[in-house]
Formats: structure tokens, sequence, C-alpha cells
């Protein structure tokens, strides 16, 4: 159902309404307002907002917040604020609701405040519409949105929230529901200019601040050219010029003004025409003022926005009729409010966590250096300086650098002037990814207990029952993920999503699927409470005003630290080793089925593995190998739910570097054993993506141990692998160079030959013995003390040329051979085919093309070497 509806209560209501009537989830919650309170939204609005599921942007004018930054708890964790600037005041008050089929908006006067969503008189004007279906009226807000950014500066993360926000609310298709419908912005053409031209039987019109020469009356006058104007005040609390007033409409037929009660502040806005029994308003948050009313955004005026719409009845309130001389003789306009806004030096617009530095978008209308600041608390004396800037021209300004340890969560600016430091306002470090809309969807499969890591390994009860709840898990997400499995719901229209959204709805499903305390092992090193828990903002427990009753202690609020000793492995008594040999052969089973389960589900198979290794559960027995290398290749296998988060590829590029590394213990690349033989086909698996590894990473899930039997490795060895993988990516006979480095061979790659010099006196042997490294196509040239020796291969077909001997001598290498045991380890077997080397035969010739070498250098290389 569509309907519009001037109302007068808060938006609190209406965020109760929508949980009440059954709207399902939110997915967003916008917020703008001119003056703002962050903690009285924190206490009565984020919390049920955010339980629906939204995401929760606040957006509102830099100069104008009333909260103090010590009672801001949740700022840039639960929801994102940011500061939006324009030559006049941010001035919109919005509050949009958007859900999976729905959108509720209500455009109205009523700041976030204590006051503006609950003891003022507001006006309010709800919108209720389905989005596949709406009126034009909510197009003309979805259009609004997108050119908002435009107009006016904000930080570019909430712009590009903002502009996924229109994108979503913009109908399907428009309909009829709501012909007389109007929403008005006045970002590039004023409001004035939007409205439609008399004549009219009556305007009324009242508002907390009118212009010194009532500027926007007399223009609203002469546009709608009623018969009769009333204009209502309230004598002490409103702004006005009495006799601009008097002046403005006393050439009319009729005019009447009020004095309205002071019972409370009337901060609604209202201009109202009536022509026979149509009455139609003009609500929002424009006062009736030169700057609001007059102006466009974009040529100096406010941002405001209205909604024009026929309403049953007339809104202006009652009030005692006063006299045009009672009225001329008031002014309760300031004096300062008469006076021009002084230039402003730097306005920080929001900062945020990204990756691992920090951004801070400003204005600045100077060159002044900027001082960047942080603090944990917001306290004064609690701020440090952190960064130094100079811009070198006014205007937009991007700041970033590296994360210093212990970087607080609010930050402001500040500049030096000749009237002495200016300091701007407090934002607060905002993670936009730890701000995106929360599942509130059943959670699907998941693990069906909360397993504490310190029990995990020494309960036999436990460890069994987790056993069985994880395979369980892995088959029933297997079977969902097969071609006959349970289809996923299809979700709401929204735009393409972006890296973080990405990476934080992934670390949101992988905390509700495994719990927080596995979710650690798997994604160690996260900032606290990154995945989806809920946080405070640090502050001093022992300032009075916290709600902390007399039998609470602040401990109680932090939650107990549930994981592996840092750095050491689990102590696993050796009674339940075989179970645990057990669990591990069923866990790799069922990570390597096909389709493959959910990557979080392989990344903890993995992680667990090398727990337990590391716990020498394995003792002596060597078939952990086969094992871990089955794990690996299980571990990159695609999943397209976690495609294209690059973080997500650095935990996994960090895992398989520490299983490369501990398969390459007593094993080499190009080694004939069975250690041997699985290093390299796994390394040919899974060896390009060690190449992006992090050590950083590497290190968080890097296990030291005391027990027998433990098969560890240290950063070194991971990062051997690392820096071999990065080489490969780079160079493809980089693994063939470190394996000849590893057996003591120094070979240069020359024009496509292999090249060595050796003092051994068997050159031909020592050819075959780098030949059988490379095993493969090549040719391997090796200087000795009096001669020179060329060696080709080329599948099973090797060639031995000397400087000594006039001929070229083939033979043939057996399917379970090398080129050393072609040889016999010397020169005496009998070759399959000889040709002169003046003369080389067809099969040696195809063997050099095959490889890649010219015949005629190679001879050069044998007469002049």
């Amino acid at each position: 159902m569509t309907d519009a509806k001037v109302e007068f209560h808060s938006p609190l209501t209406l965020l109760a309404q929508w949980r009440d009537e059954g709207n399902a989830r939110l997915r967003e919650v916008l917020v703008t307002g001119f003056t703002l309170d962050l903690a009285f939204l924190e206490r009565h609005f984020i919390s049920p907002a955010r339980a629906l599921g939204a995401r929760i942007t606040v957006l509102s004018d830099p100069h104008h917040s009333i909260h103090d930054a010590l009672e801001v708890r949740s700022a840039g964790r639960t929801y994102q604020h940011g500061n939006a600037s324009c030559s006049g005041a941010f001035h919109p008050k919005l509050v949009l609701l958007v859900g999976d089929t729905h959108v509720w908006a209500a455009i109205g006067s009523g700041n976030p405040t204590t006051s503006g969503w609950g003891h003022n008189d507001e006006l309010w004007l709800v919108l209720r519409s389905g989005l596949e279906r709406g009126p034009a009226g909510l197009r003309e807000l979805s259009v609004w949105l997108r050119d908002l950014p435009d107009a006016v500066r904000m930080p570019s993360w909430i712009a590009a929230t903002v502009d996924e926000i229109a994108t979503m609310i913009d109908p399907g298709s428009v309909d009829e529901s709501l012909p007389d419908l109007r929403i008005l912005g006045n970002l590039d053409r004023s409001l004035f200019s939007q409205l439609p031209s008399g004549p009219t039987d009556v305007v009324r019109m009242y508002a907390p601040f009118f212009d010194p020469a009532s500027a926007a009356v007399q223009s609203l006058i002469d546009k709608l050219q009623p018969e009769q104007a009333i204009v209502a005040v309230q004598p002490r609390w409103s702004q006005f010029h009495g006799e601009g007033l008097v002046e403005s409409i006393s050439t009319l037929p009729t005019a009447e003004f009020r004095f309205l009660a002071e019972d409370r502040l009337r901060h609604g806005k209202l201009v109202e025409w009536a022509s026979g029994d149509r009455v139609t308003a003009l609500v929002g948050s424009a006062n009736i003022t030169r700057a609001a009313m007059l102006k466009s955004t974009t040529s100096g005026g406010n941002c405001e926005l209205a909604a024009v719409h026929p309403v049953p009845h007339s809104l202006m309130p009652d009030g005692a009729p006063v006299t045009s001389e009672v009225l001329r003789g008031r002014s309760t306009i300031p004096a300062a409010a008469q006076l021009a806004k002084p230039t402003v030096p730097v306005t920080i617009l929001g900062a945020r966590r990204h990756h691992d530095q920090i951004e801070v978008e400003l204005f600045t209308s100077g060159t002044t250096p900027i001082c960047i600041e942080a603090s944990a608390t917001g306290a004064p004396g609690d701020w440090q300086r952190f960064h130094m800037h100079r811009p070198k021209q006014r205007g937009p300004v991007e700041i970033s650098f590296s994360a210093p340890p212990l970087f607080g969560e609010a930050l402001r600016a500040v500049v030096e002037s000749a009237d002495g430091p200016h300091v701007t306002p407090v934002v607060f470090l905002t993670d936009s990814a730890r701000c995106l809309p929360r599942s509130t969807d059943p959670v699907g499969p998941r693990l069906a207990r909360e397993y504490a890591y310190s029990e995990l390994f020494t309960d036999p009860e436990l460890a069994r029952i987790f056993d069985r709840d994880l395979n369980r898990l892995l088959r029933t997400l297997a079977d969902q993920r097969s071609p006959g499995g349970q289809p996923k719901a299809s979700g709401p229209r929204t735009p393409n999503a972006t890296q973080d959204d990405r990476w934080g709805n992934w670390l949101t499903s992988t905390e509700r699927r495994l719990g927080p305390s596995l979710t650690g092992l798997v994604l160690p090193g996260l900032p606290k409470g990154e995945v989806a828990e809920p946080t405070r903002w640090a502050v001093d427990l022992d300032e009075p005003g916290l709600d902390l009753t007399d039998d609470e202690d602040a401990e109680d609020f932090e939650p107990e630290e549930d994981g592996p000793e840092q750095g050491h492995a689990p102590h696993i008594d050796s009674a339940l080793h075989k179970l645990w040999r057990q669990n591990a052969r069923r866990m790799r089973s069922a990570a390597s089925a096909e389709p493959p389960p959910p990557l979080e589900l392989r990344m903890l198979v993995a992680v667990l593995h090398y727990h337990l290794l590391a716990a020498g559960v394995w003792g002596e027995d060597e078939s952990w190998r086969l094992e871990l290398a089955e794990v690996l290749e299980a571990l990159v296998k695609s999943d397209k739910q976690a495609e294209r988060i690059d973080e997500a590829e650095m935990y996994v590029a960090s895992l398989v570097a520490i299983g490369l590394a501990l398969l390459s213990q007593d094993a080499h690349l190009r080694g004939g054993t069975p250690e041997d033989i699985l290093l390299q086909n796994i390394w040919a698996e899974v060896g390009i993506f060690a190449a992006i590894a992090e050590m950083e990473t590497v290190e968080e899930y890097l296990r030291t141990s005391d027990e027998t039997y433990a098969q560890v490795v240290g950063p070194s060895d991971v990062e051997a692998v690392i820096d071999l993988a990065e080489s490969s990516v780079n160079d493809p006979f980089a693994e063939v160079q470190a394996a000849l480095d590893a057996e003591g061979f120094s070979v240069d790659r020359i024009e496509g030959a292999w090249r060595a010099s050796t003092d051994r006196e068997a050159i031909v042997r020592v050819a075959a013995q780098i030949a059988t490294i490379i095993d493969r196509s090549c040719a391997v040239l090796v200087d000795g003390l009096d001669s020179t020796c060329a060696f080709l291969r080329d599948g099973a077909v090797i060639a031995v040329a000397q400087s000594t001997q006039p001929q070229w001598r083939l033979f043939k290498v057996s399917v379970v051979g090398t080129p050393l045991s072609a040889l016999g380890g010397g020169d005496g077997q009998r070759p399959w085919r000889r040709c002169h080397r003046s003369q080389p035969s067809s099969e040696l010739q195809e063997m050099a093309e095959g490889i890649g070498i010219e015949l005629k250098k190679i001879e050069l290389y044998l007469r002049t070497t």
C-alpha cells in the first residue's frame, strides 16, 4: 500500500511501527539533520534499527553537533556518521527506512536530537511505498539523493552509501498512487521557483525563523497571489522582524497575524495555500528565509528538503490574534544573527580506517598546515597529534597515513590562526565493513554450539561432539550447493557490492556460522570486534553517568579471551591422538568433496590440521604429508561467495604458504624421493597462491611447540616459500634455479641454455645431474677444466657432445629413468644413435628445435670454449 500523510509524531514512532507491522528486516537507514545529538540517537534509535539489520548512516551539518564526544559509544562501528558541508547550512531533515520490499520516508522539520524528535512541535510528511512500484514523488527523492553528493561536500564513503540508497529506493515503475505528491530539493534551483503560481484564496504560514527583511514572505505572497494571508509566530521563541512581516502582506485585502502559545517550541515549518475546499501544504526543513526558500544550494543557499501534498484540513495551529501595530514593535532576531558568518579555516568531513590506513577528508579555506589529532576517549587532555598535512591550495583535502599503534577512535583537525588555534568538532573513525547491513535471516546451516578452544583439544567427549557437528554442517552445505540443492532466496534490488561490502558480509557470515572462538582461529589478527559483535567505545568507567549499577563491575563488560596461548600449540594427551587423527581424516574428506563446502569451513579444516601437526598427533607416521596435501588442494578450490575478496585471499595465501613450508621439510622441489615428488605435485597445484601471502598474517597462524614429533615451521621457512612463489610468478625458471642452488650448482641461463662450470673431471655426469634437476626439455652447457660438454634433453631422448670428441651420442631414457641413470653414472653406456657434429642427424635437429636452441650456436660453443 502506498500512502503519504502529514504527521506530528517522532521518527522514533516510525521505527517502532516498522518493527510492529512486520516489515521484516531493514537494509538501510538514513538520517539527516542540521543539529545533531549522537548520544541521543545511540540511546533511542541506533540499537533497534541495527537489531532489524540496517546499515545506519547519519549525515549532519559539521558545526552544530551538541553531543559530548565522551558520551558517544559506537559511532563508526555500529553506524557511520559524516559531516555535510555547503556554502549555507546543511539543513534537510530526512529519516529513510529501506527494507527488502518497502521504503518509508519521513521528511520534516525535526533535528535528530531530544528536542527535535521528542519535545518540540514538529511537522513530518511520511511516505510509505513499495520498491517495485511507487509514486513519482519517491523517484524525485531518489534523484535528490543521487544528486546530493555533487552539490554538498561529504566523505566519499558516505557519498557512495547515499548513491546506493538512491538506487535502492528508485521504484521499478512509477504508478499514479500519489499524483499530487511532490518531493522538492533546492540543490540547483530554489524551492520558491518550484511552487505553483496563484491566484489562491488564502495562504497560511508559520516557522521558527523568518529573515530580517521578510523577503521570503513577500516572494511567496507575490507568487501565490492570495486574497488573505495568515502569519503565525511565537512571540519570544520565533525569530522574526515584525515590521518586515507586516509590510510583506499589508497590501492584501485581508492580513492576519497570530501569536502561538509557548507551551513548547513550534519548530515545524509550514506554507499552506487553499483554493476552495482544496488545501495544499509545503512542509519540510525550510524556514521562511531567503537562504532556505529563495536560493539554491549551489548558489550559496542552504541545503533543504521539502514535500508538497494536499491535506484534508488546515495544519495551521490556533493562536491569539495580534494587531499589526503590536507586531511592528517586535523584533526577536539577535544582532549576531544578522552579521556575516566568519570563514572557517578547515572543516572535517569524516575519517575512516581502510585496511591499514587512516583516511581523513576535509575542506580547507587556505593553505595553513593542518594537524590531525586523535583520542581514545575524546576527553580533554587525552588528545595526541599524529599527522601534519600542508595543503597546497584551498578546497577539498584527502589525507591518508599508516595507522599508528594505539590510534584513537575520535579525531579532530587543528589549524593555527592569528586568533589562536581553530579546533574542528570531533568525528569518529569509521569502519565501513563493520557498519554494513547485518543479516537477520535465519542463520541457515551452522555449528550447533559455540566451541571453546581451551576445551576443544582436551575434552574427548567435546572432541566427538565437535567432529559430528562439523561433519553434519559440511554434509548439509554440500547438499545445498549441489545442482539439486535448496536454492538461495533472492535478495532486494541492490547496487553492485563494493570490496568492503563483500568483506563485511563474509565476515558476518563466517562468525555466525562458526561462532566467535573458531572464527578467531580461522581469521586471526582481526581488530577486536571486527566480526559482527556488539562493541562500545572506550571511556573511563570511573566517571559518573555510566549505566553501571552498584552490584556491577566494569570488568563484567569485558568478554573473556578464548583462543590458543599466543603462538603456542595446544597440548593434546597422547590417549586422544588416535581420536583426533580420525576426526582429521573425516574433516579432510568432507572438505575435499564436490561441490566444495564454503571457504571458511575449508580454512577451519586447514587451521585445525596445523594445530594438530604442531601438537604431534601423527607421531612418527609420515602419512600426514599426503593428508596435508589434500587439505591444501581443497583449500584453493573456487568459491563464488568469497571470490574477489582481497582480505580473504590474503588469509588463504598465508595458509597455503605455511602448508608448503611444512611439506618442504626434508623434501626438495627437484628430488626423486616420494616426499620430493609429493611436494613437486602440490606446488604445481597451489604454489602460485603463496606468492601473495603476507608475513604479518602468516605469523598470526604459526605455532611453536614443545611436543615430541611436532611438525612446525618458523617465519624464515615460510618466508622462503613466499619468496620462491613470488619469483616463480615473475620467472618460470625460479623453482629450477632454487633447486640447482640447493644442490650446490652455480648455473646461469643464457640464450635459452643452462650454463655451468665445474672442476670435476666427469663433466658429462655433472651435465646429467643438472638436466635431472631441471626435469624438463633443456640444453645444458658445462665448462670443465680442459674441455666442454653440451647436453640436450627433449622428452625421452638425450644427446651428449664433448669438445674433445667429434660425435653426438644419443640415448633413450626409460619411463622411470633420469638423464643421470640413462648414462649409468658415466660415459660408457651404449648410445642409441651417433652422428658427426658437422652433420647432425634429423633426430638431433628435431631435438634442438623442440628445445628451442640452435645447433650452430652449440657447435660454436664446443669449438671456441
